[in-house]
């Protein structure tokens, strides 16, 4: 009995000690290049780092549109590379064309240069997916490293030379784009090597829902950046830009759990939800604790006037994105690994429905009090992107909890 014992709790630790490194290489593949977002605000000034995050925004808002689920559909149904560059230029495209005129009277070179980078950055995703859904997950931490170190190379250089900002950003993705296409094309991934003869028809079928889904999901976070940069001054969009960018990791921690679920090779149980989340939350609350110690008493934020300046606005965009987080991360990966079609399709219409019946009821409201645009706040950006992203969610957390019950996973 006792030797039945040991042998249980050995396995027991193997696997934990599987899941620990898992999840770190991912976390590794995840945030090796965000933080090179974190750093920037200290090397430029206000207005450089405005125009650059107002190009990102414009960028991330094309991007969680146009990638369509790509990033998910072309390593699920083994898409062969070709395919998948056409399907996600005309997707951006597409994207592009519903979103510039709705932000701007007139097109301007930040728009192209927004549309230019939200396709690289998207086939860049979608490259990077292939690894992650092999179960790679020292490919998928090895992909991330190389793609920071390039882009942090190629940027700093061609800063140095005195190339104008939004250029640099864009050539240096570029060049992380390319360098992944090699390592890719060096790596023995079944759904490259050997693609499948997916049609356009398969493709929309299979991306149409999972795209209503993960866009409704990551459209607040994205839709916030591209109001903001609109609405306030340079000087208030610069500073939201900024509490946002170091509040951004707490979304990345959940990134990491979605991806570390999906590729491991055991489905999640009502147990394993809750301790994931539960992880998710001490480690996001530790985040918190970090960064409110280390901007007290070691980093001075620019662009702010003292610690209680950044906390101000930090804390309650930093604790929404926690609790967002906390919630939204495990549920997704239960979605993106286990619904099948008829049951995702069924959750866009349902997450559809609700974000645009919110959204109509707040322009109603919007129209009928006379708001004056000009006085909008940074508070307001906050609340709004909360609300949209909380009443979006509600959906997909009542069907997750009933398919792990009925499923009995």
């Amino acid at each position: 009995m006792s030797s039945l014992v040991t042998r249980v709790l050995k396995v027991h630790r193997v696997l934990k000690h599987q899941q620990l490194s898992r999840a770190i290489s991912i976390a590794i593949g995840l945030m090796a290049g965000q933080g090179i977002l974190l750093v920037l605000p200290f090397t430029m000034s206000i207005e450089d780092f405005a125009k650059l995050a107002s190009m990102l925004a414009i960028s991330q808002l094309i991007g969680t549109i146009g990638s369509f689920s790509l990033e998910i559909t072309c390593p699920r149904l083994s898409v062969a590379w070709k395919r998948a560059v056409y399907s996600s230029l005309i997707s951006i495209f597409l994207a592009a064309a519903a979103v510039v005129p709705t932000l701007a009277d007139e097109f301007s070179i930040k728009y192209l240069y927004g549309i230019a980078l939200a396709w690289i950055v998207t086939f860049t995703n979608i490259l990077h997916s292939y690894a992650l859904f092999s179960g790679n997950a020292r490919l998928y931490a090895k992909i991330g490293l190389t793609k920071a170190a390039t882009f942090l190379f190629a940027f700093v250089a061609l800063k140095y030379f005195g190339m104008e900002i939004i250029a640099c950003w864009l050539l240096a993705a570029s060049s992380a784009l390319l360098v992944i296409s090699k390592i890719l094309s060096n790596a023995k991934i079944s759904s490259l090597c050997n693609p499948q003869n997916v049609t356009w028809q398969q493709i929309l079928k299979f991306s149409t829902p999972s795209a209503v889904v993960v866009a409704i999901g990551t459209l607040p976070f994205v839709f916030d950046r591209a109001l903001a940069q609109e609405l306030l001054s340079t000087t208030d969009f610069a500073r939201y830009a900024l509490a946002v960018t170091w509040a951004a990791p707490l979304l990345y921690l959940g990134n990491i759990v979605t991806n570390s679920i999906v590729s491991s090779v055991p489905v999640v149980s009502s147990l394993g939800l809750l301790r994931w989340m539960l992880a998710l939350a001490g480690a996001s609350t530790a985040y918190i604790l970090i960064i409110t110690f280390c901007v007290y008493w070691f980093i001075p934020m620019p662009f702010f006037d003292g610690f209680a300046d950044f906390f101000s606005l930090w804390l309650p965009i930093a604790i929404y994105f926690l609790v967002y987080a906390t919630i939204s991360a495990p549920t997704a990966a239960v979605v993106q690994k286990s619904f099948e079609a008829r049951k995702l399709i069924k959750l866009a219409y349902v997450m559809g429905g609700n974000a645009l019946a919110f959204l109509g009821l707040c322009y109603f409201m919007w129209t009928i009090s006379g708001e004056n645009l000009s006085n909008v706040s940074s508070s307001t950006v906050v609340l709004i992107s909360m609300l949209i992203a909380f009443v979006g969610i509600f959906p997909k957390v009542v069907m997750v909890l009933r398919h792990v019950r009925n499923h009995g996973e």
